[in-house]
Parts: structure tokens; sequence; C-alpha cells
């Protein structure tokens, strides 16, 4: 049994339009929740690291949104991106 454990989830968040810039398109970015939570000897500790990962639905870019335009994608409310919000995927 391993005593310490680091498991990532990764989970749909919505979509959101958006003219990527790896191919210029005004493709919709598919946007998901990854969340990284540690498990000590089996049981779960305090969530580590929450990121949300845009996708291009053309030509597959990955690009890092902040976590208040994640967030607030999650709860419904509207959102816009500037070419300032992203940066690509590290």
């Amino acid at each position: 049994m391993a005593i310490l454990d680091v498991k990532s989830r990764l989970e749909y968040v919505g979509d959101c339009c958006y003219p990527c810039p790896n191919c210029g398109g005004p493709a919709a970015l598919a946007v998901y929740r990854l969340d990284s939570r540690p498990k000590v000897l089996g049981l779960p500790a305090a969530r580590l690291r929450r990121r949300y990962l845009g996708i291009c639905s053309g030509c597959g870019a990955r690009y890092s949104l902040p976590e208040d335009k994640g967030r607030a994608m999650e709860k419904g409310g509207p959102v816009t991106l500037f070419i300032s919000d992203i940066s690509p995927w590290e």
C-alpha cells in the first residue's frame, strides 16, 4: 500500500466560443476542470490544485484558463475571454 498517492480527475465544464490563436478559426473551446487530490494512507486529503483546461475543437491546441473564468463557466454565468486570459498549457 502506497503511503502517498496523487489522483487527478478531469471533468467537462462547458464550451466557450473563442478565436483560437493557433489555427485562427472561430472554434469552440471545450473547457475542463482538472483536480489533483493526494491520498495519504488511502484517505483523501485536501485538494492540491484546481486548473482549467481549454481545448480547441478545430486544431486540438490546449490552453490554460484563469481560475475565476473557469469557476464562472461552471456556475453557468456569462464568461468573456480575452487574449490576455489564455496561455499555452504547460
